[in-house]
């Protein structure tokens, strides 16, 4: 690991391909649901859900991955200056940089419906499916949400974009690192504040803190000395990864870790188990240059990889249903049609995220910043007053 305040385009590569999993995470909650372990299966779901494979399709590993890069990344300049006035305008910041876009794809979402484009209401697509967009559209509820439930209360179905819950996570989980990077500077056993963080959050809350604690992670990661894993070290750790991210209760391939967690007094096993695969995994790439090099070829996606996620759900619940029923009512086997309709998704929200990031997000970073210095400018003009009065 070299901590660097220049950009780490594996780590981009590395969040790139997280929200491609998360696609295809939910394309199989789509089309073949069994695949995650839900209702009936084939032998062949069967068989590919009790293997290596459901790594591929991983949602829940790749959103722990998310929690560990951000993490790193906002403290990781920190830790290297100790500069308190890069946290405190993070904290200022982090809302207005995270909001626009959210807010945005909320209200395409609701216009969508609107228009009568969403199409998870086909017969052949899955109850999980069926259970998206299915609400009258409201833009003024779908403003509210895009403003003030994904960050605050927390989004539930029925949503304007349900991956969005992940956003209260994020924004939280943001501000629990600012707190303990002014908290706990300087003190050399700072480590044992983590500690103590994370347990309470895993201890006093559902999921959510398995998902904040991994924030405290990446933090911790950003303030290790610098190492370089060897290649046989780095293998070993990406194959744990792999086989922990794809953990699921039911599958017979992880049967030593149920059994193993039905001995242990674990709450939440599947985030918890993810959460260590996102931890494994982040630091292979992080450390190992052979495995960094390799996601580096991903950085364009890392780059609209905020954009790619936010816009999926509602691409693939309109264009991609589309295409999927016209495929199956006319000529393809559904296998085909399911397939073609995930990669048409994947491509079209590529392309479409390029321009979002470029003109919708990239602003709304460089829109913080001006946030920033007015509310600085407001301060210091307030603290003058308050001096000549004095």
């Amino acid at each position: 690991m070299s901590p660097t305040s220049d950009r780490n385009h594996a780590l981009d590569g590395l969040r790139g391909v997280a929200a491609i999993i998360v696609v295809l995470s939910h394309a199989a909650l789509f089309f073949y649901p069994a695949l995650h372990g839900i209702g009936a299966a084939s032998n062949l779901e069967s068989a590919v859900f009790s293997s290596p494979i459901p790594i591929l399709y991983a949602g829940n590993f790749s959103v722990c991955v998310f929690f560990v890069l951000s993490g790193y990344v906002l403290s990781i300049k920190y830790s290297l200056t100790g500069d308190d006035t890069l946290v405190r305008g993070m904290f200022v910041k982090r809302y207005f940089r995270l909001m626009p876009a959210v807010l945005l794809v909320s209200l395409i979402n609701c216009v969508l419906m609107k228009l009568g484009l969403m199409h998870n209401q086909i017969a052949t697509s899955s109850d999980w499916a069926h259970s998206f967009f299915n609400m009258p559209p409201s833009l003024i509820d779908a403003t509210h949400e895009g403003m003030w439930t994904n960050f605050v209360s927390g989004a539930s179905l029925p949503s304007y974009n349900p991956p969005a819950w992940t956003m209260r996570v994020e924004f939280f989980g943001s501000l629990l690192v600012f707190a303990v990077c002014l908290l706990a500077k300087g003190n050399p056993f700072r480590w044992l504040v983590y500690i103590l963080v994370m347990a309470a959050m895993y201890a006093t809350t559902d999921r959510t803190g398995v998902c904040l604690s991994l924030f405290l992670v990446g933090m911790w990661i950003a303030e290790m000395p610098a190492r370089s894993l060897s290649n046989s070290a780095a293998f070993v750790l990406v194959a744990m990864s792999a086989y922990l991210g794809s953990y699921h209760p039911g599958s017979a391939f992880h049967q030593p870790i149920t059994t193993a967690i039905a001995w242990l007094p674990i709450r939440w096993p599947l985030y918890v188990v993810n959460a260590i695969a996102a931890t494994l995994a982040f630091y292979s790439v992080l450390c190992n240059a052979e495995i960094a090099r390799i996601f580096e070829r991903f950085s364009e996606l890392g780059r609209r990889s905020y954009s790619f996620y936010l816009l999926h759900i509602g691409i693939f619940s309109s264009a991609g249903l589309w295409l999927f029923s016209w495929l199956a009512d006319h000529f393809a086997p559904r296998p085909l049609a399911a397939g073609a309709s995930t990669i048409f998704t994947i491509l079209l929200t590529y392309l479409i995220a390029g321009p979002f990031t470029t003109w919708v997000d990239e602003p709304a970073i460089r829109g913080s910043g001006v946030v920033l210095r007015f509310l600085s400018s407001k301060t210091q003009t307030r603290k003058t007053k308050d001096v000549y009065e004095s």
